[in-house]
């Protein structure tokens, strides 16, 4: 079943005359750029970062896991739509039952082989869409099969995934390393501190110009000191606003 041709008027204006090539090319890189600065340039992309690499370390940084996940969710599938949109008003001009089988697929391959960023799923794109519209011109002039298209994709899918796992390491659970450097680390370890009146140095745990500073401040006062505040623990923070006091 489809319905009925749109209106032209409803068309994707072509960008070259007698060609196939629309405007549908044009807003897609324009949603990978646009999805390449919001990943690498924004808050939120930093959330989703966050998130994908570490559920724990996105709780222990105050973000909600599953609100993020939910919002990338809800982004992913408005891109989803819009690429649906296109093929209907810029390919078939009209709404066809099943015209998008396999497209998920075959969106898991180029994300993958594009290493998981908007910039690379570009070429990563370009090479896939290339075999799929070449698989049937092969095999019309030179008889070549169009299933070695298939072929391809599949020896491309095993080769990209295996150099993900060597980036990974030995350990299987343990995330791909391409993954990990796609996080920024914080940029230094801090210490933890909760306000308490203590009339004891701090523990060997702590670090050493804690210690340092205290004991100066002891042996100025000629006494122990009521300390404002004593070092918790040694943790690693994202910034120096998120000290517990």
């Amino acid at each position: 079943p489809q319905s009925p041709l749109f209106d032209p008027s409803a068309w994707l204006p072509k960008l070259v005359s007698g060609t196939d090539l629309h405007l549908g090319i044009a807003i897609a890189v324009g949603a990978a750029l646009l999805g390449n600065f919001v990943l690498w340039r924004t808050t939120l992309g930093y959330r989703w970062r966050v998130a994908g690499a570490s559920a724990s370390a996105a709780r222990y940084a105050g973000i909600s896991p599953a609100r993020t996940v939910f919002g990338l969710m809800a982004t992913a599938g408005g891109l989803a739509g819009l690429a649906g949109a296109i093929e209907c008003v810029g390919v078939h001009y009209r709404l066809i039952e099943g015209f998008s089988a396999g497209f998920g697929f075959n969106a898991v391959a180029v994300a993958l082989m594009g290493g998981l960023n908007p910039l690379y799923v570009i070429p990563s794109a370009l090479f896939f869409g290339f075999l799929e519209v070449g698989a049937l011109s092969m095999q019309r002039q030179i008889g070549v099969p169009s299933s070695l298209v298939l072929v391809i994709q599949g020896m491309t899918m095993i080769f990209v995934l295996g150099g993900l796992g060597r980036a990974g390491g030995s350990d299987p659970g343990a995330p791909s390393q391409a993954l990990i450097t796609r996080v920024p680390a914080p940029p230094r370890c801090g210490i933890m501190m909760r306000w308490h009146h203590a009339a004891t140095e701090p523990s060997p745990t702590t670090c050493s110009p804690g210690r340092r500073a205290l004991r100066t401040h002891a042996a100025s006062s000629g006494s122990s000191p009521r300390l404002p505040f004593r070092p918790a623990r040694s943790c690693c923070r994202p910034s120096t606003d998120q000290i517990e006091r």
